[in-house]
């Protein structure tokens, strides 16, 4: 059985005359009678009704469904993000649809889209009205919340790195408590949680592969999670070669040495240190490399001298 609020609904045991009739809804006992009415019927009253009908010694009892004349639930999600866009479907069709904020008609069809959402759509007053049959039945009032989207232009810079290295990935001014996560063709590859200064996100060498890698960025707040409108790329170039051979020479206390790196590779900066102190550099042509070592730097002895490379 089908209702329509503000209709009354009135059931009639089928039994006359019997001993006694007890009609029974959530639980309790809400008549004693042969017909049980109830006027005006809401929304409160649809349910499972109970009739118990006693005669002599027998009794016997049977259930009953009464619903609205028809629905005012909807599909969708009414939480959001603020540039986003709320879109709610009636689940009743066909019917007649008013769809309203407070007092305000905001739409009449059967799907209510808001497209983009801001800030001043969030309400607590949202209702919808849906006409059948006429039969006018209006939901309750719904709230819509808005989440405040994480900012999307913030400066966004990579890195150069060897192959085989972590690299780096760095958001100028990170939101405090945005997460932040990269990812390098649609995979993740780092994320991070932003604290009001800038924020390194470290991308492991796994994720990188020789040549440029462009990585995108989300940022994700209050169940917002939203594209950065900016990407850099993080640069992989192959390790310079750590076997070639190089030989030092002897001088007379006073004058500068030499270390000389054979084969250089082409580009490549090679940079000498006795100790962490860094004492000469040269760069690479692919032929054999002499790096001057300044007398300065030179103690009467071995002067042991450790070389780095670096494209």
């Amino acid at each position: 059985t089908n209702i329509c609020p503000g209709d009354a609904m009135i059931l009639t045991a089928e039994e006359a005359g019997a001993d006694s009739y007890s009609w029974e809804f959530g639980g309790s006992v809400i008549a004693t009678t042969r017909i049980l009415t109830v006027d005006p019927f809401l929304e409160a009253n649809a349910g499972t009704y109970t009739l118990t009908v006693t005669k002599g010694l027998c009794s016997g009892t049977n259930t009953f469904q009464v619903d609205l004349h028809h629905t005012v639930t909807f599909t969708g999600d009414v939480d959001v993000c603020e540039g986003g866009a709320l879109e709610l479907i009636a689940d009743e069709f066909p019917a007649t649809y008013t769809w309203r904020k407070g007092v305000t008609t905001i739409g009449t069809n059967r799907t209510l889209l808001i497209d983009p959402v801001v800030l001043g759509d969030a309400g607590i007053d949202y209702s919808l009205e849906v006409s059948k049959d006429g039969c006018d039945i209006t939901s309750d009032d719904f709230e819509v919340t808005v989440n405040t989207a994480p900012t999307t232009t913030l400066s966004v810079s990579g890195n150069t790195v060897c192959d085989g290295n972590d690299g780096t990935v760095t958001v100028t001014s990170a939101e405090n408590g945005v997460l932040y996560e990269a990812f390098i063709g649609g995979s993740p590859a780092g994320s991070g949680t932003g604290t009001g200064g800038d924020l390194d996100i470290t991308i492991n060498s796994a994720n990188l592969n020789l040549g440029s890698n462009t990585v995108d960025l989300t940022a994700t707040s209050s169940g917002c999670t939203i594209s950065m409108d900016n990407q850099d790329t993080i640069d992989v170039v192959d390790s310079p070669v750590t076997t070639l051979s190089v030989s030092g020479n002897t001088v007379c206390d006073g004058n500068d040495g030499t270390v000389t790196i054979t084969s250089a590779e082409n580009g490549v900066t090679y940079e000498a240190f006795i100790g962490a102190t860094p004492v000469g550099t040269g760069t690479g042509t692919g032929a054999d490399l002499d790096i001057t070592i300044n007398s300065a730097n030179l103690n009467i002895g071995a002067n042991t001298i450790d070389i780095t490379a670096d494209n």
